[in-house]
């Protein structure tokens, strides 16, 4: 019997191994942004913003984090659904070197409070919705300070609004190392507790890779991916934002997979090539 008698079963383009490079996660992004400056990457509606735009602007983000004193190693928090902001603050929170705690949007007040104290996240993004409730538990969960994505809404003394983030500086970002920690990633309590995983750099690297190499009949910077399954879920995250990085595609984000018309009227409009959906 061969000795891996499986790969007799592997499509004529996937290769039996792969090399991962070195590098850390935001080195997806930076990689895209250099082959396609110019591709559309993420898009919502009428919103659509190019790789060197996400690029420069996570660049921007991750360098107002540091100002506020994100350290490397420290956790922020994201709770928000399928929106650019997610994936601007998720590879900004990398470049700062600090690492991304994402909870789901549809936690309830005790859920959210446990989660956050044992990640010991001190600054969360949260869309309109998450704030009106996470600005009542702040305290409980340990967290200092909210920032929330829109506009038309007045933050507590000392929280900010995300655009904030958005003002050019100067700050310098720390090195990255490819074996520290990218995601606090917390899976879904269903044999007790929600537990959480780390995830290293070189971790979300190789498994975006390791999904390209199973795509070997996409090409790259011509795809379009319909990201609506949730990209505060590990699947997501790296199946449709991470992949998406890797093959240089465009990003449909879909915030509500369950509404149908709206998520009807996204295909019609993106005609993706991949899509994945969380049915």
């Amino acid at each position: 019997m061969p000795e891996k008698p499986w790969l007799n079963h592997y499509p004529t383009g996937v290769t039996a191994g792969l090399k991962y490079p070195p590098v850390p996660a935001q080195q997806l992004l930076m990689d895209a942004a250099h082959n396609y400056p110019s591709h559309i990457c993420l898009r919502l509606n009428n919103l659509k913003m190019t790789y060197a735009q996400v690029e420069a602007l996570t660049t921007t983000i991750a360098g107002q984090l540091v100002h506020l004193g994100i350290k490397p190693g420290e956790r922020v928090g994201l709770f928000l659904p399928n929106l650019p902001e997610f994936v601007l603050g998720f590879f900004a929170i990398l470049k700062a070197g600090a690492v991304v705690a994402s909870f789901s949007p549809q936690y309830k007040p005790e859920e959210f409070i446990w989660l956050a104290l044992d990640a010991s996240v001190n600054l969360v993004i949260s869309d309109k919705a998450g704030y009106a409730m996470l600005r009542k538990v702040r305290k409980a969960a340990g967290v200092g300070r909210l920032c929330v994505v829109g506009e038309g809404i007045s933050p507590d003394a000392g929280d900010l609004l995300f655009s904030d983030l958005c003002i050019k500086n100067k700050m310098r970002l720390p090195n990255v190392g490819v074996d520290a920690p990218a995601i606090y990633q917390y899976s879904g309590g269903t044999t007790g507790i929600p537990k959480g995983a780390i995830a290293t750099h070189r971790n979300l690297v190789a498994n975006s890779l390791q999904f390209r190499n199973w795509l070997w009949n996409c090409k790259q910077g011509e795809e379009v991916l319909l990201a609506a399954l949730p990209l505060y879920h590990v699947y997501g995250m790296v199946l449709a934002m991470c992949l998406g990085m890797a093959l240089g595609a465009t990003i449909e984000l879909v915030p509500n997979p369950r509404d149908k018309r709206a998520l009807l009227a996204s295909i019609r409009r993106s005609r993706p090539t991949i899509s994945t959906l969380p049915w």
